[in-house]
């Protein structure tokens, strides 16, 4: 029968999730455990124990690893990070709106403006601004507005998996190791590497002094510290 932990699953590894499936690393502790591990913000959840877990939301997520029998359980991992320039204009600024709650995320782009040609959507998370990570939406609000100059944005695409905040058109605007196998969901995640460039991980959060990470592109290698 399948344990179930009263550990806060992900939050007391040291991260936090976030989507409506697909499902996104929003946050890492510095320091942390999952931080320890590899585990990035903006890495997509593939794979929970082995399970195809790819159009998962967080919540679900979040009851599957709770009656895992690994505590924590093992993950499958790819970055999804994206980096975009954006040239402002006089009249559309940037051409984006953002939240003022955490995570902060893009809730509205302007069709044709300069973010949305390279881009950025409704929906997407920003983590960082000209090299700076982004806390709160104080850390973003200084570039908005009539900005001539170029920003440099790191994004989780979120807002690719999520058209639930449509785009505007406006005239002119002011655990314990398990050992990594050749199975279908795997070679799914190489094919995507071969495809994208992105960086593929298996990861095992073991406890608070341990750590263990396996590439699931090229040679696996292995790190274990204690």
């Amino acid at each position: 029968m399948p344990l179930r932990t009263t550990l806060k699953w992900p939050k007391h590894f040291g991260f936090d999730i976030i989507g409506q499936g697909p499902c996104f690393v929003i946050n890492v502790e510095k320091g942390g455990i999952a931080y320890h591990s590899g585990l990035q913000p903006g890495d997509q959840i593939l794979e929970l124990d082995g399970q195809d877990v790819i159009n998962m939301s967080a919540e679900a997520l979040k009851t599957l690893a709770k009656h895992s029998r690994s505590q924590p359980p093992t993950l499958g991992v790819v970055s999804r990070l994206m980096s975009v320039d954006i040239v402002g204009t006089k009249t559309m600024g940037l051409g984006f709106v953002i939240t003022d709650h955490m995570p902060v995320t893009v809730w509205n782009v302007e069709e044709g403006g300069p973010a949305h040609s390279s881009g950025v959507r409704p929906g997407d998370v920003i983590v960082e601004v000209n090299g700076k990570t982004v806390k709160t939406s104080e850390d973003v609000r200084p570039f908005l507005g009539t900005s001539l100059g170029r920003v440099t944005m790191t994004l989780i695409p979120l807002g690719k998996y999520n058209s639930s905040h449509p785009v505007t058109r406006q005239q002119s605007v002011g655990t314990s190791v398990k050992t990594v196998t050749e199975g279908s969901r795997v070679k799914r995640a190489k094919d995507l590497h071969e495809k994208v460039g992105d960086i593929n991980f298996r990861i095992t959060l073991k406890n608070e002094t341990d750590f263990f990470w396996q590439t699931v592109c090229g040679e696996e290698s292995s790190i274990c510290l204690h």
